[in-house]
């Protein structure tokens, strides 16, 4: 299963993603017209770092990463769709 690392900074109080739980952005703010989503595999607050799969779409810059769930917002620094990674 290969891997998207995204980039994050803090947004404010923290929260956390939770494992399996989807993330998605969207202009709206809302799931139902989201523009990217993916599934979240390993969330490290202190090294601002989201590990995603799954993705369909393509994560933007400057916009929020949404938690379906827990909706956890922080917005995206920096995107890498080359950091690809194998977990086993």
């Amino acid at each position: 299963m290969s891997n998207q690392y995204v980039r994050t900074m803090d947004a404010g109080e923290r929260t956390d993603y939770i494992i399996d739980e989807t993330v998605y952005q969207s202009n709206d703010g809302t799931f139902a017209n989201s523009t990217t989503s993916a599934i979240v595999q390993d969330w490290n607050y202190t090294a601002n770092t989201l590990t995603v799969t799954n993705i369909v779409g393509v994560f933007a810059n400057n916009k929020y990463v949404i938690g379906e769930t827990s909706n956890t917002r922080y917005m995206i620094q920096t995107y890498d769709p080359l950091n690809v990674n194998v977990k086993n």
